[in-house]
């Protein structure tokens, strides 16, 4: 029905919501009629929220089509304005968003970078319940981190932190930005971070200890799918350089827990060596090399210095030609 109503000749908000309204009366009275108790609350709740939601997604489309008559459209601006941030039921992080956006949009800030600074001063401004404030601000920089690669990320973050109240929330967004920063400091031509990780007989090993080899390593986890579909490749990789001194082959496991890996090592038997590291993607290795993904392949030289911080998967073809050329470079 909205999108009709939003896809011919602009209408004013105000007409919007009526004929959202109109529409909903012949489902109202069927509603009525509904015997189920359940399903009659149900479509009770939903038929209080769909106004309110449609609202949205009229401010989604004529912010694209129509914006300057969006901006002009004080019967929006009033449905905007009086929606409660502080109120659970609109805690919605879509909802959240949607409303501190309208109020940047009105401010006039176009500048990306800026817009973000100014996001958190009007969340603020906005969102009086400090909980709500606290969990939206972290989901907010939680997405910032998840979507932007910039060592710029810092400043935003030191912002963040500065309103935010809650210590736990603002810890799990530091640990997240120090991968981000990861992300610029860890590069092929560095010394590879030194790090340490347990073999199938519960020995301590470090990755210095292969110092004199290239060391070719393929991080993985048994939870993952793309990971194990690689393994067949790593195998036939491995078997062609072998009898290769110059080089060692070794798989490190990022699960959380040993036990699958270790049934899974044993039923393998695979002909390379086999790690896993403690803390599994919240350990020192997986946040130091700012992994994000798995399967992910490197290459370390003989010197201890990354080749390849994320090197091709062993299942594209001339993977092993490649290598070998690496590998002479290397010797």
């Amino acid at each position: 029905m909205q999108n009709k109503l939003l896809t011919g000749k602009h209408l004013p908000f105000k007409e919007f919501q009526e004929r959202i309204l109109a529409a909903l009366d012949p489902l109202a009275d069927k509603l009525e009629k509904v015997s189920d108790k359940e399903l009659k609350a149900r479509g009770e709740s939903l038929k209080s929220v769909f106004p309110f939601y449609t609202g949205f997604e009229y401010y989604n489309t004529c912010y694209r089509s129509a914006p300057d008559k969006l901006k002009e459209d004080k019967d929006f601006a009033a449905f905007m304005d009086g929606i409660d941030l502080s109120d659970r039921k609109h805690a919605d992080y879509n909802v959240v968003s949607q409303v501190i956006n309208w109020n940047l949009d009105k401010q006039n800030i176009t500048d990306a970078k800026e817009r973000s600074m100014c996001y958190f001063d009007v969340a603020v401004k906005l969102i009086k319940d400090e909980q709500i404030r606290n969990e939206h601000l972290s989901s907010y920089m939680k997405w910032k981190l998840s979507g932007e690669k910039s060592p710029e990320l810092q400043v935003l973050f030191d912002k963040y932190a500065s309103v935010c109240t809650d210590p736990v929330l603002i810890a799990a967004n530091r640990d997240r930005l120090n991968v981000v920063l990861n992300y610029f400091k860890i590069r092929n031509g560095i010394e590879a971070p030194d790090f340490e990780m347990v073999d199938t007989a519960g020995h301590k090993v470090r990755l210095s200890d292969f110092r004199g080899k290239m060391v070719y390593i393929d991080v993985w986890a048994t939870w993952c799918a793309p990971c194990k579909a690689e393994i067949p490749h790593v195998a036939t990789l491995h078997k062609q350089f072998m009898n290769d001194d110059r080089i060692e082959f070794i798989s490190i496991s990022v699960d959380t827990k040993a036990k699958g890996w270790e049934k899974m090592v044993a039923k393998d038997q695979s002909a390379w060596k086999q790690f896993i590291v403690e803390g599994g993607t919240d350990s020192y290795f997986y946040k130091k090399y700012a992994i994000e993904f798995i399967p992910r392949f490197m290459l370390i030289d003989k010197n201890g210095k990354i080749v390849e911080i994320s090197y091709m998967k062993p299942s594209v073809p001339g993977c092993a030609e490649n290598l070998r050329k690496l590998l002479e470079a290397n010797s």
